[in-house]
C-alpha cells in the first residue's frame, strides 16, 4: 500500500471537519468497481477514512450505491444519457454533491429546497480519472 498523503485541499478540510467520528470501512470490490470512475484521490481516502461521517453528521463521505435512487429522482434521464453520475457526498441537511466520470464536480442537489445546481467540473480532478 502506498504511503498515505493528504493533499492540502483535504489537509484544510481536516483542520475544519477534525477526523471522521464514524467510520466504515470500504472493500477492495467497491474501489475497483469505482476506478477509472471516481477520483483516484477519492478511493485513496476511501481506503484511508472508509465511507465515514465528520462532526457527528455534519458531513458525510458516502458510498455512491446508496443514493442511485434518490439521483434517479433528481437528474432527469436526457441529463444521466449525458454522463455517469455519482452521489459522493453528503451534508447533515442532505444536500448531495454530484460527480460525474467525464464532467467532474457536476451537480449539486439541495432536496430541502428542490434545487439542482450544475457545477463545472475541476479539468484536473477529470483528468486524474481519465489516466
Amino acid at each position: 500500500m502506498s504511503h498515505f498523503i493528504i493533499d492540502e485541499g483535504f489537509d484544510y478540510f481536516l483542520e475544519k471537519f477534525g477526523q471522521p467520528d464514524w467510520q466504515q470501512p470500504v472493500d477492495q470490490a467497491t474501489l475497483d468497481y469505482y476506478r477509472g470512475k471516481l477520483p483516484n484521490r477519492l478511493l485513496f481516502y476511501w481506503q484511508h477514512f472508509g465511507f465515514c461521517r465528520f462532526k457527528q453528521g455534519l458531513f458525510w463521505m458516502v458510498n455512491p450505491a446508496d443514493y442511485e435512487d434518490e439521483l434517479a429522482i433528481w437528474l432527469d434521464e436526457e441529463i444521466t444519457r449525458k454522463d455517469n453520475y455519482y452521489v459522493i457526498a453528503r451534508s447533515g441537511f442532505g444536500k448531495l454533491y454530484v460527480w460525474g466520470k467525464k464532467t467532474g464536480h457536476a451537480y449539486t442537489i439541495t432536496p430541502t429546497r428542490g434545487w439542482v445546481y450544475q457545477e463545472e467540473g475541476d479539468k484536473e480532478d477529470i483528468a486524474e480519472v481519465r489516466r
